[in-house]
């Protein structure tokens, strides 16, 4: 073991290791990183205020990395219509569109740089988005392998195993649109108001997928 006096830093990012009758000192230098996206995304039901809607989006930040802040942006359709950067993990979405489908996406941030965004997609009571025209369809469906829990009531986190979850553009339960987020091969999506057994489908820009018969509401 050396002996010496161990200095540190304000910063907390390194140590100064200075040996007794040393003339130099040693720098012990600990890791750093840029922080792992937030996890388990969510909203909170509609509020209807006249012809517009709110609701209130919270995440996690991801366990074992240091935060800072949040980059968040809010697209309506493909337009990016919002850039935030704020230090809580929540917000308040105001005058939202009837009709229509969001995007949160949010990058957890620090020092050391910023996180891939995590994304909840969620669609304002008022129709289903237009169909896809088949002309704009690219790369395979959806893959859809099993749910956990297949059994629950209206707001259970439901998670969704498979492969090809890129662009995806809506989850419905039944004919009902879920507010979602993807992690990898899964998708977590808040079970929307519903009852009886009900089909889940997946659509993204390379078509749908079905899980027939695959949840059941709880009363």
């Amino acid at each position: 073991m050396i002996a010496g006096r161990i200095l540190v830093l304000a910063s907390m990012v390194a140590l100064l290791l200075v040996p007794t009758g040393a003339t130099q000192a040693a720098w012990l230098s600990t890791p750093r990183e840029a922080p792992t996206p937030p996890t388990e995304m969510t909203r909170t039901p509609w509020q209807r205020t006249g012809e517009t809607y709110r609701t209130q989006v919270t995440w996690t930040p991801a366990a074992g990395t240091s935060v800072t802040g949040y980059s968040v942006d809010i697209v309506r359709g493909d337009e990016l219509i919002l850039e935030l950067e704020i230090t809580r993990p929540v917000i308040i979405l105001r005058k939202l569109l009837r009709g229509t489908a969001y995007t949160v996406r949010v990058a957890a941030v620090n020092d050391d740089g910023v996180s891939e965004p995590a994304e909840l997609r969620m669609f304002t009571p008022g129709k289903v988005p237009p169909d896809t025209d088949p002309g704009e369809l690219a790369g395979p469906p959806p893959r859809l392998t099993a749910i956990s829990p297949a059994t629950g009531r209206p707001g259970t986190r439901v998670t969704i195993s498979g492969s090809n979850f890129d662009n995806l553009r809506y989850v419905k339960f039944g004919p009902r649109l879920a507010a979602f987020y993807v992690s990898g091969t899964t998708i977590v999506a808040i079970a929307p108001a519903g009852s009886g057994t009900v089909d889940i489908e997946v659509m993204s820009a390379g078509g749908a997928s079905t899980l027939r018969k695959a949840y059941t509401y709880r009363p």
